[in-house]
C-alpha cells in the first residue's frame, strides 16, 4: 500500500481494512485494530482468522458469498458468475453487528463493506468499520425512557394527550380516550375540535392562542356529558413545545377531574341562595300573612251578618221562597251559596295561614324553636303525609307499623320532621321500580330507654366504599342526578342536638335500613 495512502488511511476516525479476495489481510488502520481487537493492538499481529470470524469474510478465493448470511443476495442482483461479488457494493452497507473483541470486551458496530482495486490494480475487498456503541447506548436509553414514559402516561387516572399546531392527535392516554368515550384508534389522527362541543371549540383556540415561548402554558375548563348523564368537569392544562426559531413544535395537554369542586361550587352558591330565600321567605311570610289574618278575621263575621240578614230577606219576600227580586234564585239556594262561598274564604285563609306557618318553620335557623314532648308517631304520619306523592309514585308497597305505647322524646317536632322527611325520600330515590317496597317501623328500646324510627328499603343500596362518607357534606351516591349531599349531614346535625344517633345498615342490591335512635323523654 503506497506510503501516502496509508498516512491518509491511518489518521481516519473509523476502522478500515483491506483483504485480499483470497482471504488474505493486506492492511489494517490503527481504528480497526482498536474496534476489532481492543486498543493498543499492533496490526502485525492481526491475522485474517480473526478478523473474518468477527465479520464472517473467511470466503474463498475470489468469492463474497460469506457476507450472504449476513444480507442475502436476490437473485435479480447476482453477476454472471452467480456469486453476487458486483452486488456487495449495495447490500452490505451500514449492517450494525454486536462483536465480542479479541479483549473480551464488547462493541457495536457499523460495518460497511465494498470491493476495490489496488494501485496495482490487483481486486480487494474494503471494510470500513464505525463503534457506534455510545449511539446505541443512547438509543437503548432513550427507548427505555419511552417506555418509562409510555408507561407512566398510560397509568395516569388524569387524561392526556399530545397533538400537533393543526389540532391533529399524536397520542392519547387510555383515561383520555375513556373521558371521550372512544378507542385509541378512533382518537389519534383526529382533530382535537371534533372530541369537544361547539361552545368549547372557541375557547380552546383562544387557549393555544395564548401559549407563546415565554409563556408555555394555558387552562381551559371543558364539560364533558357521561353515558349516564352525568356531567364530567375537566381543567386542562395545555403546554406548548417550541422549536429554537420560536415556531410551535406541538403542544401537551393534561386534564384534572374537577367535577367535585365545580359540584362543590355548584351547592356552595345554592346554599347561599337557600339562605337569600330563607331570608325572603320569612319577609314574604309575614307580607302574606297581615291580609290573610284580615281575611280570617272578616269571613266569621260576614258568617254571622248573613245569619242575621237571612230573615229580614225572608220578611222583604213576604215569606215567599221564589226568584223574584233575587236574580231569578231562590232564597234557599241563595242562602246555601253564600254560606258556601263564606265557608270556603274561611278555610282557603286556613290553608293560607299553616303554609305560611310551614315556611316560617323551614326558613327559621338551627337553633329556633323550643323544646317540647313530642309523639314520635305523630311526626311519623306528618312525614308521610306530606310525601304522600313522592311516596305514590316510587312504590306501590308501603308499611307503616307502630310501637305500642311509645313514650314521648323531647325535642322540635318541625326538626325531628325534617330528619324523618329526608330519610323517606332517599328511600323513595333509591327504589328502581315500584314493586319495591319501603317499611317505617317505630318502637321502643327498653334496654337503652330510647325511642327508634326505622326506614327500611328495598333499592340499589350503598356501597361498602361508601359507607364511611354518607355523613360528609356534599357526598352523595346521586352526585350526578342532582343530588346535594346535605340532607344527612344536616340530619346529623339535628339528631345531635337532640341527643340521639343515626345508624346505618346496606347491602347494595338488597337495600339499606336507616335508623334514628332518640332518647326517652323522662
Amino acid at each position: 500500500l503506497p506510503d501516502v495512502l496509508a498516512e491518509v488511511y491511518e489518521d481516519l476516525p473509523v476502522g478500515l481494512a483491506l483483504f485480499r479476495l483470497g482471504g488474505g489481510l493486506l492492511y489494517a488502520n490503527k481504528a480497526f485494530c482498536s474496534i476489532v481487537a481492543g486498543a493498543g493492538v499492533n496490526p502485525a499481529r492481526l491475522r485474517f482468522p480473526e478478523a473474518s470470524a468477527l465479520f464472517r469474510l473467511d470466503a474463498p478465493a475470489a468469492r463474497v458469498a460469506p457476507v450472504r448470511p449476513l444480507l442475502p443476495v436476490s437473485p435479480a442482483s447476482r453477476d454472471e458468475d452467480g456469486d453476487g461479488a458486483e452486488d456487495v457494493n449495495a447490500k452490505f452497507q451500514g449492517v450494525e453487528k454486536y462483536l465480542e473483541r479479541t479483549d473480551g470486551s464488547f462493541s457495536w458496530c457499523r460495518t460497511h463493506l465494498s470491493r476495490t482495486s489496488l494501485p496495482g490494480g490487483e481486486p480487494c475487498l474494503r471494510l470500513v468499520v464505525d463503534d457506534v456503541t455510545r449511539y446505541r447506548e443512547r438509543v437503548e436509553q432513550l427507548v427505555n425512557r419511552h417506555k418509562l414514559y409510555r408507561g407512566f402516561v398510560e397509568l395516569r387516572s388524569d387524561p392526556l394527550c399530545r397533538f400537533l399546531p393543526d389540532l391533529s392527535l399524536l397520542y392519547a392516554n387510555a383515561s383520555f380516550c375513556k373521558c371521550f368515550g372512544r378507542t385509541r384508534r378512533e382518537v389519534v389522527g383526529r382533530n382535537f375540535l371534533d372530541l369537544i362541543r361547539p361552545e368549547d371549540r372557541v375557547r380552546l383556540v383562544s387557549a393555544l392562542d395564548a401559549v407563546t415561548p415565554s409563556a408555555p402554558a394555558a387552562h381551559m375548563e371543558q364539560r364533558l356529558a357521561w353515558p349516564d348523564g352525568g356531567t364530567l368537569w375537566i381543567k386542562w392544562t395545555f403546554r406548548g413545545f417550541f422549536y429554537r426559531t420560536g415556531h410551535i413544535k406541538d403542544y401537551q395537554g393534561v386534564g384534572v377531574d374537577i367535577s367535585e369542586h365545580k359540584i362543590a361550587e355548584e351547592r356552595v352558591f345554592q346554599a347561599g341562595r337557600l339562605v337569600s330565600l330563607g331570608t325572603l321567605v320569612s319577609g314574604v311570610a309575614h307580607e302574606v300573612n297581615n291580609p290573610n289574618n284580615f281575611i280570617m278575621l272578616n269571613a266569621p263575621l260576614l258568617a254571622a251578618i248573613w245569619d242575621k240578614a237571612l230573615p229580614v230577606l225572608r220578611r222583604a219576600a213576604g215569606g215567599a221562597d221564589g226568584p223574584d227580586g233575587l236574580g231569578g234564585a231562590s232564597l234557599e239556594q241563595m242562602d246555601a251559596d253564600v254560606r258556601g262561598l263564606l265557608g270556603g274564604i274561611a278555610e282557603g285563609a286556613a290553608r293560607i295561614k299553616n303554609i305560611v306557618g310551614e315556611l316560617k318553620q323551614y326558613a327559621r335557623l338551627a337553633d329556633g324553636g323550643s323544646l317540647t314532648l313530642v309523639a314520635v308517631d305523630e311526626i311519623v304520619a306528618s312525614a308521610v303525609l306530606l310525601l304522600g306523592k313522592t311516596i305514590r309514585t316510587h312504590t306501590n308497597h308501603l308499611s307503616v307499623r307502630r310501637g305500642e305505647n311509645l313514650p314521648m322524646v323531647k325535642g322540635v317536632a318541625q326538626r325531628l320532621e325534617q330528619v324523618i322527611l329526608n330519610l323517606i325520600q332517599n328511600a323513595c330515590l333509591a327504589l328502581e321500580n315500584p314493586s319495591q317496597a319501603i317499611e317505617i317501623v317505630t318502637d321502643h328500646d327498653r334496654s337503652s330507654d330510647s325511642v327508634r324510627i326505622t326506614v327500611r328499603d328495598e333499592g340499589v343500596g350503598i356501597r361498602p366504599e361508601d359507607m364511611p362518607r354518607v355523613a360528609e357534606p356534599f357526598f352523595s351516591t346521586r352526585a350526578r342526578k342532582g343530588g346535594t349531599g346535605l340532607g344527612l349531614p344536616i340530619s346529623l346535625k339535628i339528631l345531635k342536638d337532640h341527643g340521639g344517633r343515626l345508624e346505618f345498615d346496606s347491602t347494595p342490591g338488597q337495600g339499606t335500613r336507616a335508623r334514628i335512635v332518640l332518647p326517652a323523654a323522662r
